[in-house]
């Protein structure tokens, strides 16, 4: 962890790799909530004695089938331990829930007395959703139009925010980008990172710089950052951008995955235009708050950037936060600790947490949606 950096309500801890300090920081908490790898690294935390709960967001098992047998391999031996270990799961949707009742199944986790109440199991998994902050966005900055190249003060703005992983699909957002900008060449599009600080950018990243260069629309239709956006400043970005984008394969992944930057883009009440698949895609088209297209052609991509260029983003805008005060009590929560307390009932009266650094000495964690290592002991980990 960063010398710097504090947490705000909470302790942050940086755990060393080997020894007792796991177990020894869980036998001051009344639960103990783990993510990714943490308990295959940590294998003393389920001896001390208290709840273990198990945030099941990321199937990475799922995201690592085409990685490469050896990953997917590591990755499912990660989760059966997590689905076999831990006393209680949350999860990012609905359809998340199902998919890990099932695996619970197959693991002979279910059981219930006669006169059970809890028909739906949700003592043993519930949904904790992403939510977004109660107070709308604000600009500090100018960030993108006449400050990077390429990007002009009066151009039409996608902005891909997040990171650009394996399962999703980049390169048919690329093309129709580039299609749209030979006829327009105001359409830009700007991908919020392409790799971490001090990592390596991931195989799909590298396929859509490439692209980019093939196309020569490097500088000119599309533009790389670097690295991440300050979370902080997210906003600055956000705001200056005229259409919220991600696109994504027909797969086993995309149905079951929590994409959590469209909360950013509803947060900054962004237009979005996406494809179908996922239960993002489901909230986006049924509260009209972008364009959803049924498959990733890139023709039809393009016709969606090029007639969604000629609403005005300013009354899109404005119309986009009318739905969002609709959309907020149903459909998107603005405060996760809800969710939370929910499940601080189901385990314990504490409602102490202590979030701990769990990254890998290169800097990759499996606590994140970045990138997983091969099937080997965790300290024989490199990157192919």
């Amino acid at each position: 962890l960063p010398a710097d950096l504090r947490g705000r309500g909470f302790e942050l801890v940086s755990l060393p790799p080997l020894g007792g300090a796991a177990a020894a920081l869980a036998d001051r908490h009344a639960a103990i909530l783990v993510q990714g790898d943490v308990l295959h690294r940590y294998p003393d935390l389920d001896r001390a004695g208290q709840p273990i709960l198990a945030d099941m967001v990321t199937p990475i098992h799922v995201e690592n089938l085409d990685v490469g047998p050896r990953e997917y391999e590591f990755a499912t031996q990660i989760i059966r331990e997590a689905l076999q270990r831990a006393s209680f799961f949350v999860c990012g949707n609905e359809r998340q829930r199902l998919y890990w009742l099932g695996m619970l199944t197959a693991c002979g986790r279910l059981a219930r007395g006669p006169g059970e109440a809890d028909r739906e199991f949700r003592s043993l998994i519930d949904v904790v959703g992403f939510g977004i902050p109660e107070e709308p966005p604000t600009k500090s900055q100018t960030v993108l139009r006449g400050r990077v190249p390429g990007i002009g003060h009066d151009d039409f703005v996608l902005i891909w925010f997040g990171g650009i992983w394996d399962w999703l699909d980049p390169l048919t957002l690329i093309r129709a980008v580039h299609e749209a900008h030979r006829e327009d060449p105001r359409v830009k599009l700007f991908f919020s990172f392409y790799r971490r600080q001090g990592g390596d950018p991931s195989r799909m990243a590298r396929r859509a710089l490439e692209l980019t260069q093939e196309l020569r629309a490097l500088g000119h239709s599309v533009v790389f950052n670097e690295y991440p956006v300050p979370y902080a400043r997210r906003a600055d970005y956000l705001l200056e951008a005229d259409l919220g984008v991600y696109c994504q394969p027909a797969n086993f992944e995309t149905e079951i995955s929590a994409r959590t930057r469209v909360l950013d883009y509803i947060w900054a009440g962004l237009p979005m235009l996406v494809n179908a698949g996922d239960d993002m895609a489901e909230l986006i088209e049924r509260h009209r708050l972008g364009v959803v297209l049924p498959g990733t052609e890139v023709g039809p991509m393009r016709d969606a950037i090029l007639a969604r260029k000629g609403v005005k983003t300013s009354h899109a805008k404005a119309g986009h936060f009318s739905t969002l005060l609709q959309v907020r009590p149903g459909g998107v929560p603005t405060n996760v600790t809800r969710g939370w307390t929910r499940v601080d009932a189901k385990v314990g009266k504490s409602k102490t947490f202590r979030f701990v650094d769990t990254h890998l000495p290169d800097g990759r964690s499996l606590g994140s949606r970045s990138r997983y290592p091969p099937a080997a002991p965790p300290a024989a980990r490199s990157r192919s």
